[in-house]
């Protein structure tokens, strides 16, 4: 900084004062002809003018230095001496935006270019980008109510029109990854005489995933009447009724041959109504702790419930042996109907193998006793032909592979076995399996 204003004082041939250093810029008075200089961080002179005459500055008594526009860094500051009634002086400049200051940045300070063509058909509008030439960068462009296209993401957008007259803002975005962004807009209104024919669209969307309850209504704007319609569907009319989700395209001409196209789009929930299920059986006859409850996906909130039993909530438990009804809608009515079973668990067709084949290729490798995951409480005896116990086992699942306690294999032959469920009904299990190797 020093080196700076020696380098500005030989120049000149004036005697040159630093007043302050805030935030990257310095300040320079000229004594003499009361000259008020700024210069940014890379030595590049911000704003150059003269100080008002609404004071003088004096190096021997207290002064600030204040500005009429923008911010002021460091203007609360007083310089240097008594404290009461001191003179200051104010400058009208208004500190630039740290943004055109910042290299490899962009300038938006001239805003954007604006060129206008009529047509028979209305007024087109071509936009150009009028900042300095930046890479890297990405467009944002909003064209206000009514303008077709609404929006564009290119450097200089052309012939975008409008369908209305009135009041119309544009607002130009640019943005340059995390480093910079900034932003412009103008307005204008628009007269009855220079907008195109257009059109608003009314849509319906579809309520239930997969129907076809939706529609759409066109109603033009601007051009001469009579109007014709053509659809992307092959229909003619200004309404289109019973349409599933989609895009659909309509071309309006009018009575000139102007011709305006509008792309609309009919939604309807992401998934359809579905329902995944826990159920649990009664344990046994007279236990009435059977339950089946429902997790609800797709759709839309709030769900209803309602069991044929009464209940109206996701879960319905304390069930007997028996058919249940789940009538479930969502909040526009969309239906799906699920009938649950429970049984008695005790009541379960409990029949073993009577041959394994512990070979390794997946078939019969165990001995499989069909629901004993039901049983925790079960108890497992195997016995040679000659009545000795060769295996054991309490909480038994299906994973006997023909082998003894200490993992020993058993030779091919007859087996025989004595399963305890150990449940309310005390059901004990007998008869024989053949061992095959």
């Amino acid at each position: 900084m020093l080196m700076l204003i020696a380098v500005l004082n030989k120049l000149t041939n004036k005697k040159m004062k630093k007043i302050t250093d805030t935030k990257g810029y310095l300040i320079i008075l000229t004594i003499f002809n009361f000259q008020f200089s700024i210069f940014n961080c890379y030595g590049q002179q911000i704003k150059r003018s003269a100080l008002s005459s609404t004071a003088k500055i004096s190096t021997q008594t207290q002064y600030r230095v204040t500005s009429t526009i923008g911010s002021c860094p460091g203007c609360s500051v007083l310089h240097p001496s008594s404290p009461a009634k001191a003179p200051f002086s104010r400058q009208g400049f208004q500190q630039p935006p740290v943004l055109y200051n910042t290299p490899g940045c962009f300038d938006m300070s001239t805003l954007f270019n604006t060129t206008t063509t009529q047509t028979a058909c209305g007024l087109r509008f071509d936009f150009e980008y009028a900042g300095n030439t930046i890479t890297d960068v990405t467009f944002d462009w909003d064209f206000g109510q009514d303008a077709f296209p609404k929006k564009s993401d290119v450097a200089n957008p052309v012939s975008i029109f409008y369908a209305t007259a009135g009041l119309k803002i544009i607002t130009l975005t640019i943005r340059k990854g995390g480093v910079c962004t900034q932003s412009a807009s103008k307005v204008f209104t628009l007269s009855p005489t220079q907008f195109s024919v257009g059109a608003h669209a009314v849509l319906t969307n579809v309520k239930c995933f997969g129907d076809k309850t939706g529609s759409i209504s066109i109603t033009p704007v601007g051009g001469k009447s009579p109007y014709s319609f053509g659809w992307s569907t092959g229909s003619t009319g200004n309404i289109l009724y019973g349409i599933g989700a989609g895009t659909y395209q309509v071309t309006i001409t009018d009575a000139l041959g102007c011709k305006f196209s509008i792309d609309t789009v009919v939604t309807q929930p992401s998934q359809p109504l579905s329902i995944a299920v826990t159920k649990i059986d009664e344990t046994c006859a007279g236990f009435k702790d059977g339950s089946v409850s429902v997790n609800v996906t797709g759709g839309t909130k709030p769900f209803t419930y309602k069991w044929s039993n009464g209940v109206k909530d996701y879960i319905a438990d304390t069930l007997i042996p028996g058919k249940y009804t789940l009538a479930l809608k969502d909040t526009f009515g969309c239906k799906l109907d699920t009938v649950f079973t429970i049984i008695d668990r005790c009541k379960k067709t409990l029949a073993s193998y009577d041959i394994i084949t512990p070979n390794g290729d997946g078939i019969n490798d165990t001995w499989v006793f069909p629901h004993i995951e039901d049983y925790p409480n079960n108890q497992l005896f195997i016995y040679n032909r000659w009545g000795q116990s060769v295996y054991s086992k309490s909480a038994y699942l299906n994973d006997w592979a023909g082998q003894t306690n200490y993992n020993q294999p058993l030779l091919t032959g007859a087996y025989f076995y004595v399963l305890k469920l150990n449940d309310t009904k005390q059901q004990v299990f007998s008869g024989s399996i053949t061992l095959l190797r």
